[in-house]
């Protein structure tokens, strides 16, 4: 079996027992937890329009108002058909199955990147690959926006995953306790593309 594999099935259960909660910390309101997130990332994006943007691991769309609101287009990956079609609702946006750890988009193709809590659910592998990705799919000159629990494994701090992510000098490292109703620590990188 895959890393690839076991995360899916990992999600899969989850998906199966926790429905749309499966996004959010176990126990956590996810309306009002997608609530705060949007708020960390509001400050961001409004204002800005870019080109082409994808989500990676959208869920079933907490962000996708937001993001379809500043980009000509969208893309919305996820391992769920269900939770793809509702996040790729909007007519600027587009779904994306991933049957496989690759993102099914063009080298350099991206202007926008955004990552809420997906990266830091996968096993370093997967991090490092997803993490490449992103920064594949983006074309240099483009925001990365990653949110991510803060860990203290070397792979999980925010210098790391700026370098994985391939940002510029100069990104930024929000500190928040106010993502979740547990006040547990998270970090929001912000980041240009090198």
């Amino acid at each position: 079996m895959t890393a690839f594999d076991k995360q899916v099935g990992i999600w899969s259960r989850r998906h199966e027992q926790m429905g749309d909660a499966a996004v959010g910390r176990k126990g956590e309101d996810v309306h009002k937890q997608g609530q705060r997130i949007l708020q960390h990332l509001q400050p961001h994006l409004q204002g800005n329009f870019y080109q082409h943007g994808v989500e990676l691991g959208c869920g079933w769309g907490r962000c996708s108002e937001l993001l379809t609101a500043c980009c000509s287009h969208c893309w919305f990956a996820d391992i769920f058909q269900d939770w793809i079609g509702r996040a790729a609702r909007e007519i600027n946006s587009t779904p994306v199955y991933l049957a496989e750890p690759v993102l099914p988009l063009s080298d350099a193709s991206m202007n926008l990147a955004l990552d809420v809590m997906t990266l830091q659910s996968l096993d370093d592998g997967l991090l490092f690959t997803y993490s490449g990705e992103l920064r594949r799919v983006t074309c240099p000159g483009a925001t990365i926006i990653s949110l991510h629990l803060a860990k203290p494994e070397p792979s999980r701090v925010p210098s790391r995953r700026a370098e994985l992510l391939g940002l510029k000098e100069g990104y930024k490292v929000i500190e928040t306790d106010a993502i979740d109703s547990a006040k547990e620590p998270y970090t929001v990188l912000v980041g240009v593309r090198a």
